[in-house]
């Protein structure tokens, strides 16, 4: 679950994403969907507030405290299976997904894959350290990307 300052918190269910009253407390994970990408991996609580979740095949979707907005291939994301979600200090989202890194401004996306270092195309996890070096996890090995 991602945690915005907000009343609306996002959560994942068994028929999609949806949210529910941050004073509503009680579990279930039945509630009505309203954005379903059928399957969440990541889920990060971005800095301006907005949520963004890592999907299967639905490629990164942002909750911006009213509505859902879903970011694919076509979009210029590397690949529609988003594994994982970081931030930088610059405010930049990093995805790793099924067909390399994708970091994303807030107005285009620009890839990485292995000609550029990765170990592999499938990145599963990613790791922003303080001066903006990217260390991207696969199952070669940790990938480091120097900025």
């Amino acid at each position: 679950m991602g945690a915005p300052n907000t009343d609306k918190l996002p959560h994942s269910t068994n028929t999609g994403l949806g949210t529910r009253s941050r004073h509503d407390l009680s579990v279930g994970a039945d509630g009505p969907a309203t954005y379903n990408p059928n399957y969440v991996f990541s889920i990060l609580a971005a800095r301006d507030g907005s949520v963004w979740a890592g999907t299967w095949g639905g490629g990164a979707a942002r909750w911006d405290g009213k509505a859902w907005v879903n970011l694919t291939t076509q979009d210029g994301l590397a690949g529609n299976i988003v594994y994982s979600v970081a931030q930088g200090a610059d405010g930049a989202l990093w995805f790793g997904t099924n067909n390399g890194l994708s970091r994303w401004d807030g107005q285009a996306f620009k890839n990485i894959g292995m000609a550029e270092g990765l170990l592999e195309r499938n990145v599963y996890a990613v790791a922003i350290a303080p001066n903006g070096d990217v260390w991207a996890g696969t199952r070669k090995g940790v990938a480091h990307i120097a900025r």
